[in-house]
């Protein structure tokens, strides 16, 4: 354990520390020898513990199996991109703490919808990035034009479209070369098929674009680690005018039970009058505020829930079942460990919560990858010592020191 002195001035980067202050720090180290150590202004001290080194033979880890070892993950999606509902929901979640996917249609055939000139497009555009900024919304690929929901769910070998000139590449490959264009380094690794459905022919488009989840209709409740579970039929629960909060949290609560993924599908909410936004739309389809924000407060509030976007879940999803976590070294004070994923595609690099077992007698751990530290508590089970920490995959070799 490290006991010490103008601590805003030091700076742990796996075995060794840092003194960034114009005075010298003091610190006492107790790792069964106590030592008074003098780190002068501006230089660096390299831990090495008395003792031998730790033996982790036998040591194990374990990937939770949502991030923050929740009991379960929910999921908000938004489908058509009505840039006034999440700029309302983004308000909710920042206020407890709900991120959220938005499914962008960047050409919307319905000419109503999208904006009717070159600057008002730009605006819409420069409006949307600014939300995406805040972090609460991500973006999620829904089609370029929405023409219709026939080619998605046509058998192999069908050609049905809705209109003439409609394929794959240019309602799904050039949709996400627009996205990614309009927000650059977000992570766009999920669709949503328009119709809330799926056909074998779009399973195989999409993944030979590189998408590995889809969401469609349904109930809502998803068990991603279930040996039937089909990435690219992921339910999502459609909220509509009429749906309640209550049932709304009812579904929270049977995904809890069930260790699962809730979630929810919206299309649009209503205004601060209750009425639609956009005209040309069923009223049934925009929630009521009230029942968005009884909601949010409702997964936001619970400790057991990972509130998180469909992209997110998505990438932990994958990373947990593609990573393995091995220690690879250790010293007296400290142990190393990987984390390799065979999925290397951009966007999965969600930090994974990592059960890691430590020597017994340390009441405290410091997990370090990279430039991120983590302070972690330590806890018994079984006779042997752990923390949780969160790792991400094929990143820098991971440093656990007490």
């Amino acid at each position: 354990a490290l006991h010490y002195y103008a601590a805003r001035s030091l700076r742990f980067e796996g075995d060794v520390i840092y003194n960034d202050a114009d005075v010298a720090v003091y610190l006492v180290i107790d790792d069964g020898e106590a030592r008074e150590i003098m780190i002068a202004p501006h230089s660096s001290w390299k831990y090495t513990a008395s003792g031998d080194a730790i033996d982790v033979s036998g040591f194990e880890t374990e990937i939770t199996k949502y991030y923050g070892n929740a009991s379960a993950a929910v999921s908000t999606t938004f489908d058509d991109g009505q840039y006034e509902s999440l700029a309302y929901a983004s308000e909710l979640g920042e206020t407890y703490g709900v991120r959220m996917t938005a499914y962008i249609i960047p050409n919307y055939h319905n000419t109503s919808r999208v904006p009717a000139t070159e600057k008002e497009k730009a605006d819409w555009i420069a409006a949307w990035q600014a939300l995406v900024a805040l972090g609460w919304v991500d973006v999620g690929n829904h089609s370029n034009h929405h023409y219709g929901n026939l080619m998605y769910i046509r058998p192999l070998g069908d050609t049905t479209t809705q209109v003439s000139g409609e394929n794959f590449e240019t309602e799904i490959a050039v949709a996400h070369g627009i996205l990614t264009e309009w927000f650059p380094g977000s992570r766009i690794i999920t669709f949503a098929t328009p119709g809330a459905n799926i056909g074998e022919d779009c399973v195989l488009a999409l993944t030979e674009y590189g998408y590995r989840y889809n969401r469609i209709g349904g109930d809502g409740q998803n068990d991603p680690y279930a040996d039937d579970f089909d990435p690219y039929r992921v339910k999502g629960y459609a909220v509509m005018n009429g749906t309640t909060a209550s049932s709304l949290n009812a579904a929270v609560d049977k995904a809890v039970a069930n260790g699962g993924w809730f979630v929810s599908l919206f299309h649009y909410i209503v205004d601060e009058n209750g009425e639609k936004y956009w005209s040309d739309t069923n009223i049934d389809y925009s929630a009521k505020r009230e029942t968005v924000e009884e909601h949010f407060a409702y997964i936001g509030g619970r400790d057991d829930v990972w509130c998180a976007s469909f992209n997110d879940v998505a990438a932990y999803v994958t990373e947990r079942k593609t990573t393995t976590v091995s220690y690879i070294g250790s010293t007296p004070g400290s142990v190393t460990l990987s984390a390799v994923s065979t999925v290397t595609d951009e966007g999965y690099d969600v930090p994974l919560t990592v059960k890691i077992e430590v020597p017994n007698g340390w009441v405290s751990a410091t997990v370090s990858q990279g430039d991120a530290t983590q302070n972690c508590k330590v806890f018994s089970e079984n006779g042997r010592s752990y923390i949780y920490g969160d790792v991400v995959p094929n990143g820098e070799n991971v440093v656990v020191y007490r």
